[in-house]
């Protein structure tokens, strides 16, 4: 019965682990230099050429660079 139950316990840790990994997001900064149907190549800061593979629901943020002119204020009702 011990050696069912270790048995149980280390497939569950293993199923776990799988799971946990499938679900970690991926924080990549550079400059973005093509992007072909769900592949995002990306030049990183260090150099490195990346092409990341993305989700269909996969959410990609770009940051600009502005001046404190450039706000406008929100229209009035």
């Amino acid at each position: 019965m011990n050696k069912l139950y270790m048995a149980w316990l280390c497939g569950a840790v293993v199923l776990a682990s799988a799971t946990a990994d499938a679900q970690t997001n991926v924080r990549v900064r550079g400059t973005i230099t093509a992007f072909d149907g769900q592949v995002l190549s990306v030049q990183s800061r260090d150099g490195k050429d990346l092409k990341l593979q993305l989700a269909e629901n996969a959410t990609v943020a770009a940051a600009k660079a502005i001046t404190l002119s450039d706000l406008k204020s929100p229209p009035t009702a």
